[in-house]
C-alpha cells in the first residue's frame, strides 16, 4: 500500500552560547512544552540510533503540535444529540524529523496548513531554548540552499548590485570555497558577520559568484579559484546553511532578490516515514553535498 508523500527540507542547527551536542540532545531527549496562542508544541518519540560505523548516529523524533486544553464533538445516540467532551493535549499534527550531529544536518517535513517550514524552524529553536530557560543558548536552524536552482536565478541577472548576507562559524563542518572567512570569524571570537556590499546607482559588484557556483554544480575542478572575496564567500557560506543571504540585481528592466532561504534544498518522501529508509535517502544526499561544495571537518 502506497503512503502519501511530502515535503522534507534540509538545515543546519546552528548552536550557540553554552549549547553544545549534549545539551541539545538533552533538550530534545527531555524535551520541554512552549506555548504560541492557543497551540502548544513539544517534541514526542525522539530516539537515538546508532550504529557500529564511525560517525554514523542520528537521532529521529517528532515536532508535536497540540492543544493543552480542546475538546472534541461526539454522538450522543440516546438521545441523539451532540455533546462537546473535554480532550486534553489533543495532538492536531506532528512533523518527522531526523538529525545528524556529524553534518548538524536537520531534515523535517512540511506539513500543510499545520506545521509550516517557518514555524518548524522557529518552534523547533524555541523547545530547545527554552529547555535552559533562554540562557546563554541560542538554536538557530538556516535552510541549506540548492545551489542549481540558486544558480540559475543568478545566472539571469545582468548586474549584480547588493550582496547582503549574515553568517555564523559552522561546527563541526567549514568549505573549501569560504574556509579563510571561517577562520577569520574563529580567530576573532565572533559568532555572528553581518555583510552588506552595495553598488553606486547603474554599477554592478565585481564578483564570482556566478563562476563559483557554476564550478560547484558542474563538478569542475576546483584550481581555476585561487581566492574567494569576502562577500562571495559570505554568500556560499550562508547557501552551505550557516547564514542566510541575498543578491539584488537587474534582470532586463526590474529589480531581482535572490535569496539562499527561497532556493532551499528538499526532497518528496513519505509523511509516515521509517526512520531507517529516510535516513539511508538523505545521508547520500549529505554526502554529496560534502564532496560536491568541497566541505570537511
Amino acid at each position: 500500500m502506497k503512503t502519501s508523500r511530502g515535503r522534507y527540507y534540509f538545515g543546519r542547527v546552528i548552536k550557540a552560547g553554552i549549547l553544545d551536542h549534549e545539551k541539545l540532545i538533552n533538550a530534545l531527549t527531555e524535551p520541554v512544552s512552549i506555548t504560541k496562542q492557543t497551540y502548544s508544541w513539544t517534541i514526542t518519540d525522539f530516539k537515538e540510533f546508532s550504529s557500529k560505523k564511525q560517525n554514523d548516529t542520528f537521532y529521529f523524533g517528532f515536532l508535536t503540535k497540540f492543544i493543552p486544553d480542546g475538546s472534541v464533538t461526539r454522538l450522543d445516540r440516546e438521545n441523539f444529540t451532540q455533546i462537546d467532551q473535554f480532550e486534553p493535549d489533543m495532538i492536531i499534527a506532528r512533523s518527522p524529523f531526523i538529525y545528524f550531529p556529524q553534518y548538524s544536518g536537520l531534515v523535517y517535513l512540511h506539513v500543510w496548513n499545520y506545521i509550516q517550514q517557518e514555524a518548524f524552524v522557529n518552534r523547533f529553536s524555541e523547545i530547545v531554548k527554552a529547555k535552559y530557560d533562554d540562557f546563554f543558548v541560542d538554536c538557530i536552524i538556516e535552510p541549506i540552499t540548492d545551489l542549481r536552482t540558486f544558480f540559475t536565478k543568478i545566472s539571469s541577472l545582468q548586474s549584480i548590485e547588493r550582496i547582503k548576507a549574515t553568517v555564523r562559524p559552522p561546527n563541526p563542518l567549514f568549505g573549501h570555497f569560504w574556509r579563510k572567512l571561517k577562520d577569520y570569524l574563529l580567530e576573532r571570537n565572533v559568532s555572528e558577520m553581518k555583510i552588506d556590499e552595495k553598488s553606486d546607482p547603474g554599477k554592478s559588484i565585481e564578483n564570482d559568484l556566478k563562476k563559483i557556483i557554476n564550478i560547484i554544480v558542474s563538478e569542475e575542478k576546483i584550481e581555476s579559484i585561487k581566492q574567494v572575496d569576502i562577500g562571495d564567500a559570505a554568500i556560499l557560506m550562508a547557501a552551505d546553511g550557516y547564514g542566510h543571504g541575498h543578491i539584488e540585481g537587474t534582470e532586463g528592466n526590474k529589480m531581482v532578490i535572490v535569496s539562499t532561504r527561497e532556493t532551499k534544498l528538499s526532497i518528496l518522501f513519505d509523511k509516515e516515514p521509517d526512520p531507517i529508509e529516510l535516513k539511508n535517502q538523505v545521508i547520500e544526499i549529505f554526502e554529496d553535498i560534502n564532496k560536491k561544495r568541497h566541505m570537511d571537518h
